[in-house]
């Protein structure tokens, strides 16, 4: 017999699981609250396997994840998207972006953390397919003023692992040096990483 697997207070997308529940026959099943409200007890197997994440109310008219029109006939809008993404990263602790994250400390405001429609008057649609959510400043949390929806060239250089070097008192991500002096990407990175100074990174610059 398999080991029983604790999942207490643990969230699955919409789902809080509360305590544990009456088995039914062999199966396990705990007590959880939806987002929406809703007690429902679920099978160990569903949440873990992600087939339930919320009590059902996802897909139903009255829901607000239905009547704003962006999860109808099981399919979610890039915005939808985007939001359920953003909350799993940082308030799911089997997401496997969690610990760059929730365990880091990055956190969503109250507004968006329950209510999609708020989520939107803040940010809008995205002004492309292409555009993600994006924190302004890595070391923070979701929040309208430090959110906006980026390509994913901007993305990149916002990333904390994002190469930076700082030249004449001004730090950039080095490409975005490439573009501006005209130097290879790569050959920036090796002079970066032999810890090169300045003016030595951008030597031989097409801006000279």
């Amino acid at each position: 017999m398999s080991k029983l697997v604790d999942l207490k207070g643990k969230r699955f997308n919409w789902l809080v699981v509360l305590e544990r529940s009456k088995n039914k026959g062999i199966a396990t099943y705990w007590k959880c609250q939806c987002d929406c409200g809703k007690i429902k007890d679920i099978a160990s197997s569903s949440l873990i396997r992600g087939i339930s994440g919320s009590c059902g109310c996802y897909f139903l008219e009255g829901h607000n994840g239905a009547t704003h029109g962006h999860a109808r006939n099981n399919k979610i809008t890039s915005e939808y998207a985007s939001w359920k993404s953003m909350k799993q990263r940082c308030l799911e602790t089997r997401n496997i972006s969690y610990k760059w994250y929730g365990a880091r400390g990055i956190t969503i405001c109250d507004r968006w953390v329950k209510d999609f429609d708020d989520f939107m008057q803040d940010m809008g649609k995205k002004p492309s397919k292409k555009h993600s959510l994006e924190r302004i400043n890595n070391d923070e949390g979701y929040y309208p003023t430090n959110c906006k929806w980026v390509l994913p060239k901007e993305q990149s250089r916002n990333r904390r692992n994002t190469l930076k070097a700082k030249i004449n008192g001004t730090e950039k991500p080095l490409v975005e040096w490439a573009e501006i002096t005209g130097i290879p990407y790569p050959t920036l990175v090796w002079r970066f990483k032999k810890g090169l100074k300045e003016e030595e990174i951008i030597k031989n610059s097409k801006r000279a």
